[in-house]
């Protein structure tokens, strides 16, 4: 869908920033600084690759359980349907972010993909992930 493809950067960024919000938030609700909270509370940016597999899952889940055959709304005109598309997906993903950031294994795995991104601990976050997106998403992985 060109729509997630325009969007990318910003829903990208929001799954991010949901994982590093409940990760920072549990840190600091038991007083504790972790290997993570440091280097998350600092970064102002990261490689968008390490969640280019997130998202693209999470944009499958989103075709899939709201699959309407592309259909218009009567009435709707092309500029219509796409600016609905592009909030119902940006709504879609900032809910789903928010939920899938309760699961601490997803929060961590996040973070632990972008803070140690290109590297064999990042690598095994992106494995992480990809394995509780499966979990969730049984309807789309089978």
């Amino acid at each position: 869908m060109r729509i997630q493809h325009d969007l990318y950067g910003g829903m990208v960024s929001a799954i991010f920033r949901a994982a590093r919000t409940r990760y920072l938030e549990a840190c600091g609700l038991v007083e504790v600084e972790t290997e993570l909270s440091g280097p998350a509370r600092e970064m102002t940016g990261f490689d968008h690759r390490t969640l280019q597999d997130t998202h693209d899952t999470i944009a499958a889940w989103f075709r899939f359980a709201r699959d309407d055959g592309g259909q218009m709304r009567l009435g709707e005109l092309d500029q219509d349907y796409e600016t609905r598309l592009a909030t119902e997906w940006n709504e879609f993903l900032l809910a789903e972010v928010a939920a899938l950031a309760r699961i601490d294994e997803f929060a961590r795995a996040v973070l632990m993909a972008t803070v140690f991104a290109n590297r064999e601990r990042g690598y095994a976050a992106e494995k992480e992930l990809r394995e509780i997106l499966r979990g969730q998403y049984h309807g789309l992985t089978g």
